[in-house]
């Protein structure tokens, strides 16, 4: 009997063997294919958020839960010689019971310019902070929002500005209202593409902005807005980027205006069947051509001038998540649509809207 047991330990040991590399190898499997778990979410972009029907049923019929929203910008005051806060937002207290009644998570922003900080001098930026700090919590106490988990600073900066603006955000993680949050910054195509001139914010989390990404000034640009192609170029290197990275995309559209062959102004809330009026504009390309002076939704206009519509084309925009979702590697993150807008949203059936969310699920 015991030469038996000796002559079978060899293979039991190989069976053994077998069975934990198999058992190893089904949870490596399982934890890689693994299904990706997803949030979606909105912008707010305007200084009074009230309880308007349209906006706040689409958060509720999407499963939206989360609402980016823009508290202030920080300008550069000439006058002064120092940094400003303006466009600060009212919240209703109707939009809030609502919010609060559909379990919205509120995530406060703050836009700095890239132009403030250009001009704050180095050591200021501690001061800054501490502004934004103060400013931020009394809004959150006055507009009844007790509790944040995340809170996001949204600026363009760039090469010249990166120093500044990481040493503004690496002190202000240290501030009461940051400390115990979440702090996220948004990120360009180009700062994501040329993270080493641009370099890497020192925050929780990032949120990728896919859109502004062509040249909105140049006469021979189809649609600055989005353009897939024209996307991937910045992202080849996405899965390498040293951040958890949240998603927006847009779901807005604006009018470029050009005077005298030169980029003049933006223009928003403009409706096409105004300038569809032969008597006021003709089609020339991808343009319409003012044919008199006139003034169009308070904007006034002079004969010759030229208006590009560029608008966020659901298809073009479910491309471009399809495109994305292969090549993002965090585990959970935010989908956002930008931005929150009953006029905008009446372009968009729920259909669309829900298929934009489901491109990124696995």
């Amino acid at each position: 009997m015991k030469h038996k047991l000796n002559k079978h330990r060899p293979f039991s040991r190989d069976l053994t063997l077998k069975m934990l590399l198999i058992s190893v190898s089904l949870l490596f499997f399982m934890s890689c294919t693994q299904k990706r778990s997803t949030d979606r979410a909105f912008y707010y972009w305007r200084t009074i958020l009230s309880a308007n029907e349209k906006e706040m049923g689409t958060l509720k019929e999407l499963k939206a839960k989360r609402l980016y929203v823009k508290f202030y910008d920080v300008i550069w005051d000439e006058r002064n010689n120092r940094p400003d806060p303006v466009a600060k937002i009212e919240i209703t207290p109707n939009a809030l019971n609502r919010i609060q009644q559909d379990s919205i998570e509120v995530i406060p922003v703050v836009f700095i310019t890239n132009d403030c900080l250009k001009r704050i001098s180095p050591d200021a930026t501690d001061e800054l902070s501490e502004r934004i700090n103060y400013l931020l919590a009394g809004m959150l106490n006055n507009a009844g929002i007790t509790r944040v988990t995340e809170i996001q600073l949204d600026c363009d900066w760039t090469e010249e500005t990166r120093d500044k603006y990481f040493a503004l955000l690496t002190y202000i993680k240290t501030l009461p209202l940051f400390i115990n949050n979440t702090l996220s910054a948004t990120i360009r195509l180009y700062q994501c593409k040329y993270k080493e001139k641009t370099g890497v914010p020192p925050v929780n989390r990032g949120l990728l902005m896919c859109y502004n990404m062509g040249n909105l000034k140049a006469s021979q640009t189809g649609n600055s807005i989005l353009d897939t192609e024209e996307m991937l170029k910045y992202t080849g290197q996405l899965k390498q980027y040293p951040l958890p990275l949240d998603i927006a995309l847009p779901i807005f559209e604006w009018k470029v205006l050009f005077r005298n062959d030169q980029f003049y102004a933006l223009i928003t809330n403009l409706p096409d069947k105004i300038l569809a009026d032969t008597g006021v504009a003709r089609t020339d390309g991808n343009y319409r051509e003012l044919l008199m002076d006139t003034v169009l939704y308070g904007y006034p206009l002079k004969k010759g001038d030229r208006i590009r519509t560029e608008k966020s084309n659901y298809a073009e925009i479910e491309k471009a998540a399809k495109a994305l979702s292969p090549i993002l590697t965090t585990n959970r993150f935010t989908i956002s649509l930008f931005h929150l807008d009953s006029t905008l949203l009446t372009q968009y059936n729920k259909n669309e809207l829900e298929n934009i969310y489901r491109s990124f699920d696995q």
